[in-house]
């Protein structure tokens, strides 16, 4: 199943263009010796963003079964080990991105239904921290 990454690549393309303009960075790695990466900057970013909107628990088999099958004449693919070393500099970048495109928090960032146990059942009268609270039966639900 091929995804459509163009929107994404280019909002992610059209910031870090206005980034480094405000910055006055220029995004120019011929200063670099050795091998020249295939993927730019933004493809690299639009890949990690396509992973976390996918449907994959695991980013090994998101790039191995839709990247490298789908999309290798999109991004002109690296292999994963490759890719996994190329993440780590762009990490700083996805994440001053995303920060900008959040909303304010009004206090509430997400709401978690499942019930927590507080303590083992067996552990119950060791448990000093919630002494007076934990009882037998008792969840973070009520």
């Amino acid at each position: 199943m091929k995804m459509d990454f163009t929107e994404i690549y280019c909002h992610v393309d059209d910031f870090l263009k206005e980034l480094d303009n405000k910055t006055g960075l220029i995004a120019n790695n011929n200063n670099k010796t050795g091998c020249q990466g295939r993927l730019n900057r933004s493809e690299i970013i639009t890949i990690i963003i396509g992973y976390w909107q996918s449907s994959y628990d695991c980013f090994k088999n998101y790039y191995l079964k839709q990247i490298w099958i789908y999309h290798q004449r999109d991004f002109r693919g690296v292999s994963y080990c490759q890719f996994i070393k190329l993440i780590s500099s762009y990490l700083p970048l996805l994440v001053l991105m995303l920060n900008s495109i959040m909303d304010k928090c009004d206090g509430i960032s997400f709401i978690d239904s499942s019930s927590l146990e507080v303590c083992k059942r067996y552990r119950i009268s060791m448990h000093r921290v919630f002494a007076g609270i934990a009882a037998r039966s008792k969840t973070t639900k009520g």
